[in-house]
């Protein structure tokens, strides 16, 4: 048990400020079950959504299974499965302890695939300025690692000089032994007019050069005889003849995008294409009719050519791996772009059906990532209230953006997850995805802080939109029923903030009102003074740098400060928890300085996609807070104090409690009645202290100042509290 509650402990880093101390760190969890609309358990509710993810399978944990790794290009977030490999399922667990392995700084597009023959998934991806980048994988304690290998791949050319293969940043390349000959081909759209595919054939087999070898040249500079035109997704097919004309018309040298998938479509061993453009919301199906050493695409269609033709609002891309375990490649399609498209339902996953006689891919209008992944839309923020006046805290989610395809317009909404919790542990139900039919009202985004704003017992709202207005909801439901907004007052006193208003709620001149501390594009905090009387609620416009506070990282533009207040319980210190433009944490504190202390760290290394809220909570009132992180991608990522202690010992909960906190020499046990075991840990998870006969009181006189962990055991029955020696 010492060495579990030390290694658990062990995340712990002390701040420098005895205030900070007071704050537990915050772990990636699993530990809460949510249900989607359908009361179907969701299997990876909090990976934090999707807006343009690139999908490969790799074996994470060497367990001969492939799993499944997801680069998102919008906020650059990496997301890893472990694969069940239940034949015949799409059964994945979110685990996001993979994703630190990957190198960082991943960007524009990322594809794994085996290079050197070796059984390990090499990554592929951009390298600047516009190439490839390569890294190689190995296994260290049955977890990947990767190595660079090459920061650009290039080929030689007919001068005998080595050239950069070049791939625009908005483009997806292939990757694929186009000649089946043993080793990986790279398929590419040529620079400028972009509208004839190059083939960069390896020739390390025909060298007989070793199998982790790379060496191209260009075979073809049309391959497939055919022609995207350089400004829509039209394809000509035996047109090849005609590129010299277009590449001396100085006016087609245009290539804003493409997408490429090679596969082999009908197993006749040549490559088939799928292709996605930036000016087209349709994948285009190219047939081989030609042959692996000599492709020619006869036929061009949109994907698929029945009645299940996927149509997004843009630019799709397609990518090929056995989604579902039967030993068949299927396709799955997506949207490649971070600009205006689909922020929800937006991957669809194409299951190959074939055998020996036909060639069929059945589309899965519903699959795992409808089902079991939480996205709202883009942007997400949470907040904590209790809607339905059941005595449980439940979650609001406020988006930036939902996309209507009908008029393009992108409009904030609201998402609701009902709190069903149980003795058996954390439980929410995703109950309703436009809450109060928001989505009416046309606000441009929603930021929701509840709380009781005009003196009648239940919660109202405050919500900030992308002007930087701030808008007053009423709760008019009546007495212990569900919450029931209405909008009071548009744009409140016509307070500004700049663009991007977050608030949260906070009696922060302890005057018995809701003040607003307000993040916005900057990165900064305003203040705003709650100065309402019976008849009117006001605020007052008191600071728009409030306590020195700036979470903007050196060199951005943008801050995009989004903040919740936390009290701590045992303490009742207030400090601020705050997400950015860039999705990383910070914490602030000494909130009643003139000037807050900001710890320039990042709290607790933790990163998201980008730009959304922050709620706390402690919802199962153990002690332990749970956070709820937003981010650009519409999702939601969950952190929990306990980190994996209640997934694995039997915490009991007890009533029993311990004071004065802080304390400077003694700690009293109270509602004891009987002989404990102790154990005090520092913040670093070691073993401080340790008694084996204690009734109801602990010397920590000789303690250093700062924060620990108390382990109090009687028998199998223990329990963990957390305590300021001053």
């Amino acid at each position: 048990m010492k060495k579990f509650i030390i290694a658990i402990l062990g995340v712990l880093y002390c701040f420098s400020l005895l205030v900070a101390q007071s704050v537990l760190p915050f772990k990636n969890s699993n530990e809460i079950k949510i249900y989607n609309n359908k009361q179907l358990q969701m299997k990876a509710p909090f990976v934090g959504g999707f807006s343009a993810p690139q999908f490969s399978d790799v074996d994470l944990n060497n367990d001969g299974i492939k799993d499944l790794f997801v680069f998102d290009r919008q906020g650059k977030k990496i997301s890893t499965f472990i694969n069940s490999g239940t034949v015949g399922e799409a059964d994945y667990a979110y685990a996001p302890e993979y994703e630190t392995l990957f190198p960082a700084r991943l960007e524009h597009w990322v594809l794994l695939l085996d290079y050197n023959n070796d059984g390990l998934e090499d990554i592929f991806t951009y390298g600047v300025p516009g190439g490839i980048k390569l890294y190689k994988s190995y296994y260290e304690n049955d977890s990947i690692q990767f190595t660079l290998v090459n920061n650009v791949l290039e080929y030689e050319s007919q001068s005998g000089f080595p050239l950069n293969i070049y791939v625009s940043p908005a483009d997806i390349p292939a990757f694929a032994d186009v000649d089946l000959d043993g080793d990986i081909d790279v398929l590419t759209f040529e620079q400028f007019l972009g509208s004839n595919l190059e083939w960069f054939k390896n020739v390390a087999v025909e060298y007989n050069l070793p199998e982790d070898s790379l060496y191209f040249i260009k075979e073809k500079t049309c391959w497939g005889n055919f022609l995207e035109n350089a400004y829509t997704s039209d394809i000509a097919l035996d047109a090849c003849g005609g590129l010299k004309l277009n590449q001396q018309n100085e006016s087609l040298k245009k290539h804003p995008g493409s997408s490429i998938l090679a596969f082999d479509y009908d197993n006749d061993t040549d490559t088939d294409l799928l292709l996605g453009d930036i000016s087209s919301s349709k994948l285009n199906f190219l047939l081989n009719g030609g042959s692996p050493g000599d492709a020619h695409i006869t036929g061009a269609y949109n994907w698929l050519h029945s009645d299940n033709v996927l149509d997004t609002y843009i630019y799709l891309s397609a990518y090929s791996l056995d989604f579902n375990n039967d030993g068949k490649l299927d396709v799955l399609c997506a949207p490649n772009t971070t600009q205006i498209s689909e922020t929800k339902n937006q991957i669809a996953w194409y299951e190959n059906t074939s055998d020996d006689t036909t060639t069929d891919y059945k589309h899965h209008k519903e699959n795992f990532f409808t089902n079991h992944v939480l996205d709202f839309g883009s942007n997400s923020y949470p907040a904590v209230v209790d809607f339905d006046n059941d005595g449980l805290m439940d979650i609001a989610v406020g988006v930036k953006y939902w996309f209507n395809r009908a008029d393009t317009s992108q409009q904030g909404i609201m998402a609701m997850l009902k709190n069903v919790s149980t003795a058996n542990g954390l439980a929410f139900e995703l109950v309703d995805t436009n809450y109060n039919n928001l989505y009416n009202l046309n606000l441009l985004g929603i930021r929701p802080a509840f709380g009781d704003l005009d003196g009648d017992g239940d919660a109202d709202m405050i919500t900030g939109d992308n002007r930087g207005f701030l808008h007053y909801f009423e709760n008019i439901a009546k007495a212990n029923e569900p919450m029931q907004l209405q909008l009071n007052t548009l744009n409140i006193d016509s307070i500004t903030i700049g663009s991007n208003a977050s608030p949260t709620l906070f009696d922060y001149n302890r005057d018995g009102l809701l003040d607003i501390i307000c993040g916005e594009r900057r990165g900064a905090f305003h203040y705003l003074k709650n100065v309402s009387s019976n008849t009117e609620i006001k605020f007052s416009y008191e600071n728009n740098f409030f306590g020195g506070a700036l979470v903007k990282e050196n060199g951005e533009a943008i801050g995009s400060s989004a903040a919740t207040i936390v009290v701590e319980d045992s303490t009742n210190i207030a400090y601020l928890i705050a997400n950015n433009y860039n999705g990383n944490l910070y914490l602030i504190n000494n909130l009643d300085n003139e000037i807050f202390t900001l710890n320039n760290s990042i709290f607790n290394n933790i990163k998201t996609a980008g730009e959304g809220g922050v709620a706390v909570y402690d919802f199962d009132k153990d002690g332990f807070l749970e956070m709820l992180v937003g981010n650009i991608n519409g999702g939601l990522n969950f952190y929990t104090q306990k980190a994996e202690i209640t997934s694995i010992i039997n915490n009991v909960k007890n009533k029993i409690k311990i004071y004065p906190n802080p304390a400077t020499n003694t700690l009293y046990i109270d509602n004891a009645n009987t002989i404990f075991q102790y154990k005090i840990f520092d913040c670093m998870g070691k073993l401080i202290l340790k008694n084996n006969s204690i009734y109801n009181e602990i010397n920590i006189s000789h303690l250093n100042k700062g924060l620990y962990i108390l382990k109090l055991q009687n028998g199998a029955n223990f329990s963990f509290h957390r305590f300021i020696k001053n």
